[in-house]
């Protein structure tokens, strides 16, 4: 009998030591995220994918909606660290307003990945691990490279006047975004930005701010638009259908690839836009898996990739309408990176982009 009553004071001690050391074998990984805003459908595909993805890996899997305010987005942070995750994954809604997550991730043992939006510091490959990024500031290089390239065609050289519809102030994307603009503008000293005002990546938002701008810049003062989002684009391209300012159709830029900018691209309205695609959900649990179970450092900078649709070319509307038939042919609001890379084989066209050396060496990529 006190043989079996030490055996199981010894049992006792051993379960305790393992529970003590960490979850139990059986407990699953949690992982949460904190979503910078809801407001869009890019972001409700986001959302899903990141769902999807969570289910794919069988983990358990929180998110909180930052309802675009910095406030609101760092109680939901606490809400989530309380929940003890293995991981979290945030998209700030601002960059400088959310620093204090690194801090508290830091002081509750819980690995940190941003993902689309950053905060103002690189990843520290501590806590803060990773920052899972497209090249925002490439896109906006590209499309204004694309547009500066139309104006050239209309006046034999660069040049003319353009309206900037920025994102959310303050935003690691409108950073770089912007950034983006006038490092491609440096090329082009002729083309002048007029105006730049912040359209909150939201349809209704840039529809008014747009609105007023063109009342103040009438007929032959402004040249083109460029937008920092297909939504924002498409309130761009509300209001100047309602202003019967048909001379700019066609030199207005977006970003996102979503479906009814690629209808706009096909039927002559919208100059080009970005497959910056709301697919997030396969290189963020990858990065994030690999760390967990196999204790793979991930990168600070995991970039990916950022096809564009245009309209330059016969071949470049090919890849275009192939994209579209496919949003249409599968309900769905952006196609998936995949097919522009297929369309782009069949086509013989160009899978990847040329990232200026100024882009590399701020990313720090060789």
């Amino acid at each position: 009998m006190k043989r079996i009553l030490i055996m199981l004071i010894l049992a006792t001690l051993i379960v305790g030591l393992v529970f003590a050391g960490g979850k139990a074998a059986e407990e699953k990984i949690l992982i949460a995220f904190s979503q910078a805003v809801m407001d869009h459908p890019w972001r409700v595909t986001f959302n899903k994918d990141m769902e999807l993805w969570a289910e794919k890996y069988g983990v358990d899997y929180i998110w909180l909606d930052g309802n675009n305010d910095p406030a609101t987005q760092l109680t939901g942070v606490k809400d989530l660290l309380l929940k003890k995750p293995d991981l979290l994954f945030v998209s700030p809604c601002k960059a400088e307003p959310m620093m204090p997550i690194i801090q508290w991730c830091k002081d509750a043992g819980v690995p940190l990945i941003c993902i689309d939006r950053g905060l103002p510091v690189e990843p520290d490959g501590e806590t803060y691990k990773s920052f899972i990024i497209a090249d925002l500031a490439y896109q906006h290089y590209e499309n204004t490279t694309i547009l500066a390239e139309k104006l050239t065609q209309k006046y034999g050289e660069p040049r003319g006047k353009i309206l900037e519809i920025r994102g959310t102030i303050g935003s690691s994307a409108d950073n770089d975004q912007h950034r983006g603009l006038e490092e491609a503008l440096k090329k082009y000293p002729k083309i002048e930005v007029v105006a730049s005002q912040p359209g909150d990546y939201a349809r209704d938002v840039s529809l008014r701010v747009t609105e007023g701008l063109l009342k103040m810049y009438p007929k032959g003062t402004i040249d083109g638009i460029v937008a920092a989002c297909d939504e924002a684009a498409l309130g761009v391209l509300q209001a100047v259908k309602e202003a019967g300012r048909d001379e700019l159709l066609g030199y207005i830029t977006g970003v996102n690839g979503q479906r009814e900018i690629l209808k706009a691209i096909l039927d002559g309205e919208i100059l080009c836009s970005n497959m910056n695609g709301p697919y997030w959900g396969e290189v963020s649990f990858v990065t994030a898996m690999d760390y967990l179970q196999k204790g793979i450092e991930p990168p600070k900078y995991v970039m990916v990739l950022m096809p564009s649709y245009r309209s330059d070319s016969p071949e470049e509307l090919k890849r275009v309408k192939e994209a579209y038939d496919f949003c249409v042919f599968n309900n769905v609001q952006f196609p998936s990176i995949s097919v522009w890379v297929e369309s782009g084989k069949r086509l013989g066209l160009p899978i990847t982009n040329n990232i200026p050396q100024v882009f590399k060496d701020f990313y720090g990529l060789k």
